[in-house]
Order: structure tokens, then C-alpha cells, then sequence
């Protein structure tokens, strides 16, 4: 039972004080307020997201279908630092407010956390689910290339990397055919080839520099091989609870991968090899020069 105290002031005079015991949760009291105060706003938000308002109401004011916050953006919103099981844990970001109160900041104004990188996090409306996001990262946390990527059919389109170092991506995929472009003008290679639910068979790249890539996909899992038999790297990735963890290569040749977001696991598995067929190509280069 909870003790419920209410004060009613006009400046400094009190004009009405009382208390009573109650059965009522505090997200239940907080609810009636607004028709108590005659507000036509939604349902304040459960006493324990209180400092996560600014970003309830960043969101609420966003005319997007999707935004990508870095956990820096989030804190100077919120004005204070996020626990450290925020950036360590996917479920703190977790869409249901039951042991997550945090929730309650982006599901009441309309929205729901759509994927969760090492630094970022990736918000979508709740008007724009026809529209899926895939996030992660291929690579180490200090040599790799985040992933924002929104695959909405026919398109596979976003980024891969940050906003200076990285490549666009722009695909078209249907009929099970792929054709389009990862990186700019100057950089970059094209994607061509056949895809699908059961089998990935393309090229990424032109005729004399480039990489097939030929991947089976069965029971959540997807196997095979990006490149040739002695210059190429082995694709190992496994799905599970919506997230695709694994390798593509081996030993110091090879890089983790990462991926969240709700979309077909030919899909997930074309996103990570691009990924990393794009960093492959920009340390590369980076040594190189």
C-alpha cells in the first residue's frame, strides 16, 4: 500500500493539503494527471524515466522516420551520462517498458529502438515499419565499420562506416537479382549477382578486381566463402533472437560481426560481406599509402 500526498498552491498560500493510502502504481497515477489538469497531452511517463524526458521529447518534436544518436548526442540531450550497461548491453534498449522503465521514452512519444552499435543507436517511428533498419558492426571496436542500413523492398540503401571515413550503399534487389553500387565515384565497387533464401551467389566488384561471394543459408545459420580458395576469407554466421553473430576470414585476417534488425537472413548476411569487403578495401588502401 502507498501513501499518496497531495497539495494544491496558489503562489506561496496552500490551498488544499491531504493524504490517503492507495493501491494505484505510480505509472497509473501519473496517467490521470493530465485529464486532473485538464492537459490534452499523452500520459506523463513513469516516475523513473523522468531524466530521460529531453530525449522523449527530441523524439516527440522529430519529423524523421528514423534517427541514429551516438551515446555522446544522447547524453548532451539528457545532460548526464547513460549507465554503463547502456553501451554494454543491447537489452537495456530493450522496446518493452517491463523491468526497462528507460522504454517509456521513446515508446510514449511514438517510437521504438530499431538496432544498437558500439556507439550508436538507431530510433525508428513507429508510422515507418515498412521500413527496416540493419545496424551492428563488422570489425574490432577500434578497426571496423558501423552499419546503418534500411532495407525497405526493392532497396538496400545507407551507410557503411561514419560520416567522413565509410561508403554509401545502394542497391536494388528483386526477382532475386542484386545490382547496384557500395562507396562513391572515385571508390567503391559494384554488387551483382543472384539472390536468395536459400543461396548467395554474386560479385562484388568487376572482372579483374573483385571477390565472388557464395553463401548457403540453412537453419539460421549461413556458410560459405568470400573470394577464392587460397586468397578469399570463409563467411560463419549464425542468427539468433533477431541478431547475427559470427566471422568472415580467420585469425588476424578476419573480422567479427554483428548484426541487429528484423529483416531476411539473405539480406543480413549481403550487409555484412559489403561491410566487410569495404573495410578489407579501405585498410588496404590505408597501408598501402
Amino acid at each position: 500500500m502507498r501513501t499518496l500526498k497531495v497539495q494544491l498552491r496558489e503562489d506561496e498560500q496552500i490551498l488544499l493539503e491531504t493524504e490517503g493510502r492507495t493501491t494505484l502504481a505510480p505509472e497509473q497515477l501519473l496517467a490521470l494527471l493530465p485529464q486532473l489538469l485538464g492537459l490534452k497531452h499523452s500520459p506523463p511517463l513513469p516516475l523513473a524515466t523522468r531524466k530521460y524526458l529531453p530525449l522523449s521529447e527530441y523524439l516527440r518534436e522529430s519529423s524523421a522516420s528514423t534517427l541514429t544518436l551516438t551515446f555522446a548526442e544522447i547524453e548532451d540531450l539528457l545532460g548526464c551520462n547513460l549507465p554503463p550497461s547502456a553501451k554494454k548491453h543491447r537489452a537495456w534498449w530493450s522496446n518493452s517498458s517491463t523491468g526497462h522503465s528507460q522504454a517509456a521514452a521513446w515508446l510514449n512519444p511514438g517510437w521504438e529502438v530499431a538496432g544498437v552499435t558500439s556507439t550508436t543507436v538507431t530510433f525508428q517511428h513507429l508510422k515507418g515499419r515498412d521500413k527496416n533498419i540493419i545496424t551492428g558492426r563488422v570489425g574490432s571496436k577500434f578497426v571496423g565499420y558501423d552499419l546503418n542500413l534500411t532495407w525497405s523492398a526493392p532497396a538496400l540503401t545507407g551507410r557503411i562506416g561514419g560520416t567522413t571515413v565509410g561508403r554509401d550503399v545502394n542497391l536494388h534487389i528483386e526477382h532475386g537479382q542484386v545490382q547496384g553500387h557500395v562507396g562513391g565515384r572515385m571508390m567503391g565497387f559494384e554488387v551483382k549477382g543472384t539472390l536468395m533464401s536459400e543461396r548467395i551467389d554474386l560479385r562484388l566488384g568487376g572482372n579483374l578486381i573483385g571477390a565472388d561471394l557464395h553463401v548457403d543459408l540453412h537453419n539460421a545459420t549461413a556458410t560459405g566463402r568470400l573470394g577464392g580458395k587460397k586468397l578469399g576469407y570463409d563467411v560463419q554466421l549464425t542468427q539468433k533472437s533477431g541478431e547475427w553473430h559470427g566471422r568472415i576470414g580467420a585469425g588476424l585476417d578476419g573480422y567479427d560481426v554483428i548484426l541487429s534488425g528484423q529483416v531476411p537472413s539473405e539480406i543480413a548476411t549481403l550487409a555484412a560481406a559489403i561491410a566487410f569487403q569495404s573495410l578489407q578495401d579501405d585498410v588496404a588502401g590505408a597501408t598501402a599509402g
